[in-house]
């Protein structure tokens, strides 16, 4: 079974992720502005939230911000838990 995956890294500059996936336009409250001052968090954190959100991806993560949101999007890891 193929897996998807977004690691959270500083590295990851947002010129690879596809438009597709980050344009708020295309995701109406879900674009990443609206994401970000929904649950009170960075651009940059809410675009791997997005990122992961909008391609149905497992995140994972070392930052303790995100691992915060865990139990409202489930789809959040620890590379702790690896």
């Amino acid at each position: 079974m193929k897996r998807t995956v977004v690691i959270d890294c500083l590295a990851t500059a947002p010129r690879f992720i596809p438009t597709e996936v980050i344009r708020p336009e295309d995701h109406g409250e879900h674009g990443i502005l609206s994401l970000s001052l929904k649950i009170n968090t960075s651009v940059h954190n809410a675009t791997y939230l997005h990122l992961a959100i909008s391609t149905e991806s497992e995140m994972i993560t070392s930052d303790q911000e995100l691992l915060g949101f865990r139990k409202k999007f489930g789809r959040i890891k620890g590379i702790a838990d690896y």
